[in-house]
């Protein structure tokens, strides 16, 4: 099975906004059409298929309907939990 060419975080931060999507209740289908993009154009982000810039995800949040602040204030909450756990393992491995 092949690595992935991602990061944990940005993992993360795939799923909080595929989340968010479920949340506001938008099929990918809806957000596509709001965006003016393919359906395969959300498909692919959350998939991990496309990496998203920072207008593009301004654009998401907004459609959305969430503050883009409030949105990486929930991705900061959710890769501090990581960071924390990538921590502890990395003390506990160094322990004899």
């Amino acid at each position: 099975m092949a690595k992935s060419n991602f990061s944990q975080e940005y993992k993360v931060f795939r799923e909080l906004l595929r989340h968010i999507r479920g949340e506001s209740g938008m099929t990918q289908t809806e957000l596509s059409t709001a965006l003016g993009m393919p359906q395969s154009f959300v498909s692919k982000y959350e998939m991990g298929e496309r990496r998203l810039d920072f207008v593009e995800v301004d654009r998401i949040c907004a459609e959305l309907g969430i503050p883009l602040a409030s949105f990486v204030g929930l991705y900061q909450k959710a890769t501090s939990k990581t960071a924390a756990r990538k921590s502890f393992r990395s003390k506990k491995r160094g322990r004899k």
